[in-house]
């Protein structure tokens, strides 16, 4: 993966290539390659939140450094990506696993000039959109994108899509279908 310089924080400076191991010691290394894994994976791949990619990457490069709000931000990003097709996914359960109050955690999000629960609807929209639009769209049913995206409820699920997109989630997998 390759991250602009000039994309990361003030303070934070590279001045050679970073080779990231995903090994257990360093869950940013592990963060980062999993998110970057499901953008370029074969089946639904997703575009990934930049900004956490770049949060992460200035985790990783500035040894130490990062202010604790973009460190916290890294985390709790990593983590929606890995359960975002669990509709019970809270801010509670993610501010406990970096570590940080529910409190801190709003902050953080605010500061990013966003909700928890604004990101996580974002998210899971951006999942859906990209399984509509990928290679096995045309067997997807709209309840199946649902479910595997975090929705509760397909109704919801298909107001929020709409509203987003501007176009229903059927409508997206027909045309998308037509194209392949």
């Amino acid at each position: 993966m390759r991250v602009d310089r000039g994309a990361l924080p003030d303070g934070v400076h590279v001045a050679e290539p970073l080779i990231v191991r995903r090994d257990e010691s360093n869950p940013y290394g592990r963060a980062l390659a999993r998110i970057v894994g499901r953008a370029v994976g074969v089946a639904g791949a997703t575009r990934p939140d930049e900004q956490a990619l770049v949060d992460l990457a200035s985790v990783l490069v500035s040894d130490g450094a990062t202010r604790p709000p973009v460190v916290h931000r890294a985390l709790a990003c990593a983590l929606v990506e890995d359960r975002l097709d669990d509709p019970r996914l809270s801010a509670p359960e993610v501010a406990g696993a970096v570590g940080i109050s529910v409190r801190q955690l709003t902050r953080v999000f605010a500061d990013a000039g966003t909700t928890f629960p604004r990101y996580v609807l974002g998210r899971r929209l951006e999942v859906a959109h990209g399984l509509l639009t990928g290679p096995d769209a045309a067997e997807l049913r709209t309840a199946t994108v649902a479910t595997r995206c975090g929705f509760s409820s397909v109704a919801h699920f298909s107001q929020t899509f709409h509203a987003r997109f501007g176009i229903t989630a059927g409508e997206l997998r027909r045309t998308a279908a037509k194209r392949d």
